[in-house]
Order: structure tokens, then sequence, then C-alpha cells
């Protein structure tokens, strides 16, 4: 295996720790959207999912939401690469 491998798929897995740690915060940031939005409107109470409070939260989240969707597939893009820079690495 060469140096130029092995520094590839270090970098891929940085890409990976980088990736996972921003699924992280989106995914944070979506449960303090949630929390604010449930103290603001409905001192703190979780929602029934078929109610309109739900569904109302749901569209002032939607881009914390949107955030945690790209991450997750950026994570899902990282480890794909990885995964192919590791398999071209044992040929």
């Amino acid at each position: 295996m060469s140096l130029a491998t092995l520094a590839e798929i270090g970098i891929k897995a940085l890409r990976l720790q980088e990736a996972i740690d921003k699924r992280r915060s989106a995914r944070l940031a979506l449960r303090d959207a949630y929390s604010a939005y449930r103290s603001r409107y409905g001192n703190g109470v979780y929602f029934d999912k078929t109610s309109d409070r739900y569904a109302l939260m749901m569209v002032a989240t939607k881009r914390e939401h949107s955030v945690l969707c790209c991450a997750q597939l950026d994570l899902e893009s990282a480890r794909r690469s990885l995964e192919r820079a590791c398999k071209r690495a044992q040929k």
C-alpha cells in the first residue's frame, strides 16, 4: 500500500468525522428548535402527531429539518467514499 493511498484514506476518514459532527450538530439544532417551539406555543408539552400544533411545528422547523437531511446525505456519501478508498487500497 502506497503512502498516497494511506493519505487518501486518512483524508476520507477526516471527511467522515466532519460529516458525523455536522449531522450531530444538525440533530441538536433541530431538537432545540422543536423544544423552543414547544416552550413558546405549548408550555413545553409534546404535541400529538395528528394535531394541528404538530403540523405547525413541522412547518416552523422546516429549515432545521432540511439541514439535518442534507447532513445525513453528506454522511452517507462520506461513508461510501471511505469504503471505496479502502477497497481500492486492498487491491
